[in-house]
């Protein structure tokens, strides 16, 4: 027994140190697993929380964890506490991480096809947007500018075609009302009981105001054509007159030159215009003045009736009485020497427009191409010369003077001074 009890003294001594050892390395390996579980709970929990952040989802709530302190044990829902007394609870915390993980990863996967599908939809080239290019985290940023870019582009666009819209519009007489092109339309959405529970947005109700836009663009075309026709067919209108617009090119780029000329030419047929009413108005009054000529002719004529049914009686008088008088043989003046030099008479009737007067000088007094003298009152008047002799009067052609200053009754004398007429101007010398 004593030889037993000093071998198996040592052998305690040995084994006592063996269990010493261990169990301090056990103790440190046990400090080292907790440390790392109570960094990995840490872990995961700052992931829920970051992963929960703006989600709405409450994951983060659940998920919690406090590392231990000086004098203070670890707990949250990761914590050792909970892992020892339910086990259950502690694995719910890890699922409503990894399920938020999940939710988030789903999340954006389809924000980027959302993001890529959107691009697409507003032609954005297909090969400069991929639906992976949005995932990788090394390529999304770049990927979200290139779309926002392309957005922004679109946008920039719309609002420039809008604005050239109403511009556009105003110029052809329409006030476009870009209301609907600016504003989706609304839907009301209803429950199963008809409680309205909110609006869906539709499409943009392009489709009327584009309508009027084109009606009206229609309008000034079809206007334009009108314009375009008649203009064109003008010249043939009025073939008489010598056109210098070339209607043929109103529809070309030089209408505008086309259009001076052919205000030039209405202008210029304006005046022709002018020039035959004054005409008109010149034939009218002419037209009086001959009828006027031939009342007083025919008033002269009656007169001139009238002496020869008297002369006729008087000669049926002086033959009765079985004799003649000098009444009876009124002389036809043949010459010009035949002239009394002292013959006058007056004027019955002034023409300005055809520059003659009528006198009561007819066959018996003058004859054609004798000189006159007219005056008034003892004023001379005007120089003429005998062209046309009738029975009681004569026309005669005013050579000096203005036939609108010779009044009615004016004074005709015959002036047989005067042998010759001027070759120079037709007046008498």
């Amino acid at each position: 027994m004593g030889k037993l009890a000093m071998i198996l003294g040592p052998v305690v001594a040995v084994l006592a140190i063996a269990i010493a050892a261990l169990s301090f390395v056990v103790s440190s390996r046990r400090m080292e697993f907790r440390d790392r579980a109570a960094v990995l709970a840490k872990g995961v929990a700052d992931t829920a929380q970051k992963l929960d952040a703006q989600t709405g989802s409450g994951a983060a709530a659940k998920v919690t964890f406090t590392p231990a302190a000086p004098g203070t044990k670890e707990s949250g829902a990761l914590g050792w506490p909970t892992y020892h007394t339910d086990k259950a609870e502690y694995q719910k915390a890890i699922d409503a991480t990894v399920k938020l993980a999940a939710d988030v990863n789903t999340q954006r996967g389809e924000l980027a096809l959302a993001i890529y599908e959107m691009s697409i939809a507003l032609q954005l080239p297909e090969n400069a947007l991929t639906q992976d290019s949005l995932n990788t985290l090394s390529s999304y940023k770049n990927a979200i500018a290139d779309a926002k870019t392309h957005a922004t582009a679109v946008r920039n666009r719309d609002d420039a075609v809008l604005g050239a819209l109403k511009a556009y519009s105003s110029e052809v007489g329409l006030k476009l009302n870009t209301a609907s092109l600016e504003t989706r339309s609304e839907a009301k959405i209803t429950d199963e009981d008809g409680n309205e529970t909110g609006t869906k947005l539709g499409d943009f109700d392009c489709k009327k105001p584009l309508d009027d836009l084109r009606t009206a663009i229609k309008d000034v075309n079809d206007r334009q054509k009108a314009f375009e026709a008649a203009l064109k067919t003008t010249p043939e209108k009025i073939p008489e007159f010598t056109w210098t617009a070339q209607v043929e090119n109103l529809s070309g780029r030089g209408f505008p030159n086309v259009l001076a000329a052919l205000e030039e030419d209405y202008g210029a047929i304006n005046g022709k215009l002018v020039e035959l009413k004054k005409t008109i108005e010149d034939l009218a009054k002419v037209k009086q003045e001959k009828q006027e000529l031939e009342g007083a002719f025919a008033e002269l004529k009656d007169k001139n009736a009238t002496l020869e049914k008297d002369v006729t009686a008087l000669k049926k008088q002086v033959r009765d009485l079985g004799g003649e008088s000098e009444i009876g043989f009124a002389k036809t003046i043949e010459s010009i020497r035949d002239v009394d030099p002292n013959t006058s008479g007056k004027v019955l009737v002034a023409n300005p427009q055809w520059n003659f007067v009528v006198a009561d000088m007819g066959q018996e007094h003058v004859i054609a191409e004798v000189p006159v003298i007219i005056s008034s009152e003892g004023k001379y008047l005007a120089s003429g010369i005998v062209k046309k002799v009738e029975k009681k009067v004569s026309l005669v052609e005013i050579v000096r003077g203005d036939v609108a200053g010779i009044p009615e009754g004016a004074q005709v004398f015959v002036n047989l001074t005067a042998k010759e007429k001027s070759t120079d101007n037709g007046e008498v010398n």
